[in-house]
């Protein structure tokens, strides 16, 4: 199963790893609903603590917060727009780049919201709980938007848009909902989508700010935790046999005298009328 995922193109990789966490989730919770204990540990655990003082205690949310959702709408969204954005995206870049850009972004605008609850007093009275790959998906979004803008796609399969304004209308919503709830959510979006448009500017300029990204995951990768460990096998070493000049000569020449014999009788009688322990003793020097 490993090889067979490992064969996989680096989106759906990515998708698969957030649909594994969604159900992760959802059957915990439903076992923890059944014995009334506490739900939502999976996402205690995995979310993004935004409060510095929360933070320091969770520091990993800042990474796997993006491969958690809180509901089936909030990850069929994001993991649909990732599919097709992120399937644009591999055509046109190498696929160790999908999920260095989808980590770098991410963990923008994670940045982006920790900074926001330390200086806005609007976060002051917030839970400072965040999940989602919005931000990350934004990223990948708003780079193919940037790199590509005049490409045309058909929005609800009826309406041909071209992309720079399907990406100029997303980060105008995200402007547009901000006072309407989710304020760091918006914030987070924002965050990852700047860091994918800044990718674009810099690869145009011929800099590809995400090639420590693409070292670090590399180095990680190959590691010989992530390798399959070969089965034990026990060798048992024989020890060397010598043997003396004289006594080598001496079997040699027993060797060559029962060889000769054994051909003679093959010249007068045939190859049949050899005993099995000469014909055994042939096989050996053929």
């Amino acid at each position: 199963m490993l090889n067979k995922f490992k064969s996989l193109d680096k989106v759906t990789q990515i998708i698969i790893v957030n649909v594994a966490v969604f159900l992760l989730a959802v059957i915990t919770n439903m076992f923890a609903h059944l014995f009334q204990i506490n739900e939502g540990l999976i996402v205690s655990i995995l979310a993004l603590k935004a409060r510095l003082s929360d933070f320091i205690f969770q520091p990993w949310g800042i990474l796997t917060h993006m491969f958690l959702h809180e509901s089936f709408s909030h990850i069929l969204w994001n993991m649909l727009l990732f599919y097709f954005m992120g399937q644009m995206f591999q055509r046109h870049f190498s696929q160790k780049l999908v999920l260095p850009l989808y980590l770098a972004s991410g963990l923008v605008g994670a940045i982006a919201l920790i900074v926001s609850y330390l200086i806005f007093p609007l976060f002051q009275n917030s839970s400072g709980i965040a999940l989602g790959a919005s931000a990350a998906v934004m990223g990948v979004f708003i780079a193919m938007c940037a790199y590509r803008p005049n490409d045309e796609v058909y929005l609800y399969g009826l309406i041909k848009v071209p992309l720079k304004y399907m990406g100029i209308g997303v980060v105008a919503l995200d402007f547009i909902m901000f006072n309407q709830g989710n304020e760091g959510g918006h914030i987070a979006h924002l965050g990852g989508a700047a860091y994918g448009f800044y990718f674009i500017t810099q690869y145009k300029k011929g800099r590809n700010i995400l090639t420590p990204w693409v070292k670090i995951i590399d180095a990680i990768v190959t590691m010989n935790l992530f390798k399959r460990k070969p089965k034990l096998k026990v060798v048992h070493k024989q020890k060397a046999q010598y043997m003396k000049d004289e006594d080598y000569n001496a079997s040699k020449k027993t060797a060559e005298e029962q060889m000769n014999a054994i051909l003679d009788k093959i010249s007068k009688s045939g190859y049949n009328s050899l005993t099995k322990a000469e014909k055994e003793f042939l096989q050996k020097f053929q």
